[in-house]
């Protein structure tokens, strides 16, 4: 199993100004953007913001989610 926050960086709390939203979400991801700089926040934000909200739009379940985390993790 991957975990979407933790294993595959997927944004589950767009601003990290609060505690994690999933009871067993990892707090690790949180915790490190967190540390982040505004500069460091910024650049990670512009990488990975556009295929995070991608993911929340497209709603995978099932197989489709599957391959998803799989080609998420192998790029």
């Amino acid at each position: 199993h991957m975990d979407l926050n933790y294993d595959l960086f997927v944004d589950l709390t767009p601003e990290f100004n609060q505690p994690p939203s999933q009871k067993r979400q990892d707090r690790s991801a949180w915790h490190n953007m967190k540390r982040m700089s505004k500069e460091q926040l910024t650049k990670w934000r512009a990488a990975y913001g556009p295929k995070d909200k991608a993911f929340h739009k497209a709603k995978l379940k099932g197989k489709d989610l599957v391959r998803w985390k799989f080609q998420r993790y192998a790029k």
